[in-house]
């Protein structure tokens, strides 16, 4: 198992992990918890990487599905 205190608050790894949980809490009609999970999941991967890069866009784009729908 992973503990996720040894990740790190901005490690990569979270944030897929929250990315992930996001789509599928969206997939499952849980608007609110797959909002707040994406937007962690946009947060950490533009700290990480900044704005141009092509994760952090489709991090933004998921996000902005999820708002969508």
């Amino acid at each position: 198992t992973i503990e996720l205190a040894k990740l790190g608050r901005d490690s990569a790894m979270l944030a897929e992990l929250r990315r992930v949980e996001g789509l599928v809490a969206a997939d499952a009609g849980e608007r609110e918890p797959a909002l707040a999970a994406l937007r962690e999941s946009l947060r950490i991967v533009e700290s990480r990487y900044g704005a141009a890069h092509y994760l952090t866009q489709r991090a933004r784009d998921e996000l902005a599905q999820a708002v969508r729908d």
